[in-house]
């Protein structure tokens, strides 16, 4: 490199130090990015994970459901079923850790359903708001969430109509 070039031109002894130095530069340097950069490596790998975000991989379980609201007549005939559209859309469901920490609040979608990654434990699911309904004997409920398994929980808002 550039210190072997001055080599036969600069006295015996000065280039010794120099040559010292840029060893000493470039082990501290290496010493650095063998420290830094798995680290570095490791926190980027993590930047878009929040502890509080549903866990996504094979880790975590699945916490699945629907939510529906009725009944929507007061009288049908028998034979008719029961009149369709009690789906509940956009409906959040708040989902608290044993702690009483909020894990996640999903919510239903065109159909009604949810569904959200979870850690393994046991949580206790609400909803903020019964969507006009007057109250469901689904609710609080405790869930615990095993990794790997789906957890069911439907949930049926009573309208107080009957």
């Amino acid at each position: 490199m550039l210190l072997g070039m001055f080599r036969d031109v600069a006295p015996a002894g000065c280039l010794q130090p120099a040559a010292a130095l840029a060893q000493t530069r470039s082990m501290k340097l290496w010493k650095v990015l063998t420290t830094v950069l798995p680290i570095a490596i490791a926190v980027a790998g993590c930047v878009n994970k929040s502890m509080s975000q549903p866990v996504t991989d094979s880790t975590g379980g699945i916490l699945q459901g629907k939510v529906t609201r009725g009944p929507l007549s007061p009288m049908f005939q028998p034979g008719q079923g029961a009149p369709t559209g009690g789906e509940v859309v956009d409906a959040q469901i708040d989902i608290a850790n044993a702690s009483g920490k909020l894990a996640s609040s999903p919510k239903t979608d065109a159909n009604g359903r949810f569904s959200v990654n979870l850690a393994p434990g046991a949580y206790t699911v609400t909803m903020p708001s019964l969507q006009g309904a007057l109250f469901s004997h689904d609710l609080p409920a405790t869930v615990t969430i095993v990794a790997g398994q789906t957890q069911r929980l439907d949930i049926h808002l009573d309208t107080g109509i009957r």
